[in-house]
């Protein structure tokens, strides 16, 4: 199921978009491309969230007669999460920083997918961080609870070089009193987002490499950490060679702003600590080269 974006702040500028319409003289669809003297390129955060277990957890509570249990759960974990969302936003945030418009662009199955136009790599990290907090805060909660989690995933594109954005006006809802058409957005660095998504786990939040490299450049990196999960041939991307998988994670120090940006990082779980400055040099090897070397990225000492 696909919503018109809900905006949860501030107005989006305007944009080159490809806007579907239809003609009042004729049924048939056509397309128009509006050219914007306004318009400027941006890079747009696009936040995951996806519950894991749900299939499962739906099927047995209605195999004993308990189906309203889910319905209630998925209801409000729906409704609440981009509240407390906005809320982690505007805590992470500097005190004179802006806050950027958020909006909730999907809703398929059990995901949540946002929007969001960080204004540099700072404030990328900022809007990340509070995804994180509000991820790990409900994948804790369900699972102590209902036996249920939830993983994330977080990517960027460019608009509009390499992607762009589709307007469909007939596909509308109304907001504040206000019809707003449905936007779509295609792209390669769109879609990478949904294949890497298939290679993360519960309580788990995995990044794209160019995300990655974004969150490593910020200059308060608010204990951030990154690490290496190995890599995967993704669908129609890299021309088939293996994609580098980063998992990013927050020491608990990092929520009240504390963390010592000298921390040391190490192996865990099976995969391979790697510092920010790790996290540049694998995404500029991975631009120029279209792959990224295991042997690099070997040793947790760098």
């Amino acid at each position: 199921m696909k919503n018109n974006p809900r905006k949860l702040g501030a107005t989006e500028p305007s944009e080159q978009s490809i806007v579907l319409c239809r003609s009042q003289a004729s049924e048939d669809t056509r397309v128009q491309v509006i050219k914007d003297t306004l318009d400027e390129s941006r890079t747009l955060l696009f936040m995951s969230v996806d519950i894991v277990n749900s299939t499962a957890f739906k099927e047995s509570a209605d195999q004993v007669g308990s189906g309203h249990i889910w319905l209630g759960l998925f209801e409000e974990f729906f409704r609440k999460f981009p509240l407390v969302l906005m809320g982690k936003v505007a805590l992470c945030l500097d005190e004179k920083a802006r806050v950027p418009e958020i909006s909730l662009w999907r809703i398929a199955g059990d995901e949540m997918v946002f929007i969001a136009k960080p204004e540099s790599d700072q404030q990328t990290l900022f809007l990340f961080q509070a995804l994180h907090q509000t991820f790990t805060y409900y994948h804790e909660k369900l699972k102590k609870e209902h036996g249920l989690g939830l993983k994330a995933c977080c990517w960027s594109a460019d608009f509009p070089q390499r992607n762009i954005s589709v307007r469909v006006p007939e596909i509308a809802s109304r907001g504040d009193g206000i019809e707003e058409a449905y936007v779509e957005y295609l792209g390669p660095d769109v879609d990478l987002g949904f294949r890497i998504a298939k290679h993360v786990h519960g309580g788990e939040a995995i990044v794209s490499m160019k995300l990655a490299e974004s969150l490593a450049k910020a200059s308060d990196l608010r204990g951030i950490s990154f690490r290496f999960a190995g890599s995967a041939v993704l669908k129609g991307v890299n021309l088939g060679t293996p994609y580098p998988l980063i998992t990013a994670n927050f020491t608990n120090a990092a929520d009240d702003h504390s963390a010592d940006s000298g921390r040391q990082y190490s192996v865990t779980s099976g995969s391979i600590g790697l510092s920010p400055q790790e996290v540049v040099e694998m995404a500029q090897q991975s631009e120029q080269h279209g792959g990224v070397s295991l042997v690099s990225a070997s040793s947790p000492d760098g």
